[in-house]
């Protein structure tokens, strides 16, 4: 099976299980074709959109979990609104621009120790409608500046 949206989607149907569905979406109709047949063969049975992604698939919505495969510059607003309460958004964010990342890391790291090394599940990330972001920590009313 090659790599892409097949593969995503089978490794996610297997870990669903009969009782779970998997919906995927492919803007290339050519690789979602390829990747039904593929699907097909390794007897997985995701529902398979063609479209534009960062719609999201409102006619299938709420998930529980939103899973995208491609590098992302900003979270679409859909994506927001198509997970059910408490479900979960996995996605990667590029960062843009000239910055000194290993400077952020180090002062990122040192305010954490300072907040008394917190787990991730006290972190909250919010997107709002406009396209704002921010990150907070305990609750939405604690956001985390820069």
């Amino acid at each position: 099976m090659n790599k892409g949206p097949a593969e995503t989607a089978a490794l996610i149907s297997h870990v669903v299980g009969e009782h779970g569905q998997v919906t995927s979406v492919e803007v290339d109709a050519v690789v979602a074709e390829h990747a039904a047949g593929n699907l097909r063969e390794a007897g997985c049975r995701p529902r398979l959109l063609v479209g534009d992604g960062a719609e999201g698939c409102p006619d299938f919505a709420p998930f529980d979990r939103v899973h995208v495969t491609c590098g992302i510059r900003r979270v679409p607003y859909p994506w927001v609104e198509q997970v059910r309460p408490g479900g979960e958004r996995d996605h990667q964010v590029y960062q843009l621009g000239d910055r000194s990342l290993w400077d952020e890391l180090v002062d990122a790291y040192f305010r954490w120790v300072s907040w008394g090394e917190p787990g991730h599940e006290r972190f909250g990330w919010t997107v709002s409608q406009d396209g704002g972001h921010s990150i907070w920590l305990d609750s939405p009313e604690r956001v985390l500046t820069p």
